[in-house]
C-alpha cells in the first residue's frame, strides 16, 4: 500500500490520500495490514505506537482509523502474501501459484512509484531487495502445495 499511496501523493501533491472512508463506512468486518504505524487499522494500537521512539530519531504518528482485525508485519506486502496463503488453504486452491514480486515492483516503478522507506524508484519493498519477498512467496507456496490435496 505504501507504493500506491506514494504514487497518489506524487500525482496529487496538495492532497494527502485517504482511504479511511472505506473502513469507516464498511458494512462488513474490516481487515487491515500495517507495518509502520501510519497505516489504516493501526488506530487499534495507536496508544502503544504513540509511546514508541528510537533514540529520539523515530517518532511514530499513528493512524487513528481502526479496523476489526489487524495484521502487523515487518513489510505489509508480506502479510498480504500470508493472507493469500491462508485463503489458498481455506479454498483448497493455490492462489499463490503465479505470484512473483518482481513484475509487480517493475510495474509500479515504471509508473512513477517509489519505495516507501528509501523514497527511491527501486525494485525494493520497504528498502529490502525484491528477492526477500520472492523467497517468502516461495516458502508460502511450498506450504500451500504441501497441504492442498
Amino acid at each position: 500500500m505504501a507504493a500506491i499511496t506514494i504514487c497518489v501523493a506524487k500525482i496529487f501533491p496538495s492532497a494527502a490520500p485517504s482511504f479511511d472512508f472505506f473502513l469507516t463506512q464498511a458494512r462488513c468486518p474490516t481487515l487491515a495490514i500495517g507495518d509502520g504505524g501510519n497505516e489504516i487499522g493501526m488506530g487499534n494500537v495507536a496508544a502503544a505506537l504513540s509511546q514508541l521512539s528510537l533514540a529520539g530519531q523515530l517518532t511514530i504518528t499513528p493512524s487513528v482509523t481502526q479496523c476489526d482485525e489487524l495484521v502487523i508485519a515487518d513489510v505489509s506486502n508480506w502479510a498480504a502474501w500470508g493472507i493469500i496463503a491462508m485463503l489458498s488453504l481455506l479454498r483448497g486452491q493455490n492462489l499463490l501459484a503465479n505470484a512473483s514480486v518482481l513484475p509487480l515492483l517493475t510495474f509500479l516503478v515504471d509508473n512513477g512509484c517509489i519505495d516507501g522507506v528509501t523514497r527511491q524508484p527501486t525494485l525494493t519493498e520497504d528498502g529490502l531487495p525484491y528477492q526477500e519477498g520472492d523467497a517468502l512467496i516461495s516458502r508460502l507456496q511450498a506450504l500451500v502445495t504441501a497441504h492442498i490435496t
